[in-house]
């Protein structure tokens, strides 16, 4: 009864950028995240989807400062249905 899908994301970002200024003193950013989605259509009229999101707070350098990326000490994570 009913068709059903899941999805599975996975990505690392990497930024990178030259020519920091006192402003801008971004040098280089990462992080990891993960999405998993499951969606069931039950029937023309019936769906239902569960998602799960979670990303790494990643690091940082900076050329002229210290790079915070951790902000209150949690990875952030979201769940929705």
């Amino acid at each position: 009864m009913g068709v059903h899908a899941l999805e599975v994301d996975w990505n690392v970002k990497k930024y990178e950028e030259n020519g920091g200024t006192q402003t801008n003193n971004f040098q280089q950013y990462h992080n990891k995240r993960v999405r998993v989605v499951f969606e069931s259509r039950w029937t023309n009229q019936w769906r239902t989807t569960l998602a799960y999101i979670k990303a790494t707070a990643g690091n940082c350098t900076g050329s002229n400062a210290s790079c915070d990326t951790k902000g209150d000490g949690r990875d952030p994570d979201e769940r929705r249905a």
